[in-house]
């Protein structure tokens, strides 16, 4: 599939199906299920480095794989160390790279095309950020959310480190932001004109000014609360219509502008379908639910 020349989808056609009428339905994968085709026999890796063990692992795929089917290993930006040790046991290629990195370390794979190569791609972050803007009475025609009202803080009172003082005897007073904040301890989100006053507190150990400690809360109530969200977008790309406006791509951070719903933060671009009669009613998902092992979330929490 090629949109203004580039091309956006490459696969295989695995079923089909024809009714009545004699219209026929053909499901395709795209190029990453061409991994699931291939067994990562028993082996040991140890001392890898991210980038060395995957490909070792494509290198082991495209042994068995048609000559179509093959991947070269592109840009990695998911760091990991230098001594990760994994061992394989007949799962295919795409098991073992899904639950060995990325299950453990984050990012995503891209599947690129360059001068005839098809590179395998493993990013820590997104490669884009889109200058188009997803705003409610623009683009935004339908919005749906996976939001937790347990989740939801509206009015947070922001704590800094621990002050050394005790005005009550035997509770230690933390930082507060009264003194840059008009003599209030608290911020009030634009979320509240939606979801009502939600009080929340969020402690930020290493913070020792209070203007440090407002904008960590500002930027909490704005942006990091949200940061788990997964919004389901139907959204009008403006770039199908207007050549100076830049068109949607996976892997793209595009802000989102819902002053109903009180959101006003980036989302990556995780899914895209794309309606090829009428590419006006493509629906776009923003957001994505990060999933971790238990070593990872120990990691990241690190």
């Amino acid at each position: 599939v090629y949109q203004n020349g580039q091309q956006i989808f490459e696969g295989v056609a695995t079923s089909e199906s024809t009714d009545f009428w004699n219209r026929k339905s053909v499901v395709c994968e795209g190029e990453l299920g061409f991994l699931n085709d291939t067994i990562q026999r028993q082996a040991v890796y140890n001392n890898e480095t991210v980038a060395s063990l995957l490909g070792k692992y494509i290198a082991v795929h495209n042994a068995q794989a048609d000559a179509g089917k093959q991947f070269t290993v592109g840009t990695v930006t998911v760091s990991g160390g230098s001594s990760i040790y994994r061992y394989t046991n007949y799962a295919n290629t795409m098991t073992e790279i899904s639950e060995d990195l990325v299950d453990n370390f984050g990012g995503f794979l891209r599947v690129r095309h360059s001068g005839g190569v098809r590179y395998l791609d493993y990013l820590a972050d997104s490669p884009r950020t889109s200058s188009q803007i997803v705003r409610i009475g623009q683009n935004l025609v339908d919005l749906s959310q996976n939001l937790d009202a347990l989740d939801i803080c509206t009015v947070l009172i922001p704590l800094g480190a621990k002050t050394g003082t005790q005005v009550i005897q035997g509770l230690e007073e933390r930082l507060t932001i009264k003194s840059v904040n008009s003599n209030k301890d608290y911020l009030v989100g634009t979320a509240q004109a939606t979801y009502g006053s939600i009080w929340r507190t969020q402690i930020w150990d290493d913070v020792t000014t209070a203007s440090n400690l407002k904008t960590k809360g500002e930027n909490y109530l704005s942006d990091v609360q949200w940061a788990n969200l997964v919004i389901s977008a139907t959204a009008i790309d403006l770039g199908l219509t207007d050549e100076d406006v830049q068109q949607f791509q996976l892997l793209d951070m595009i802000r989102v502008v819902s002053e109903p719903h009180g959101i006003d933060r980036y989302f990556m671009l995780t899914k895209i379908q794309i309606n090829l009669d009428h590419p006006a009613e493509t629906q776009i998902t923003l957001g994505q639910e990060t999933k971790l092992s238990l070593s990872a979330r120990t990691a990241q929490n690190g």
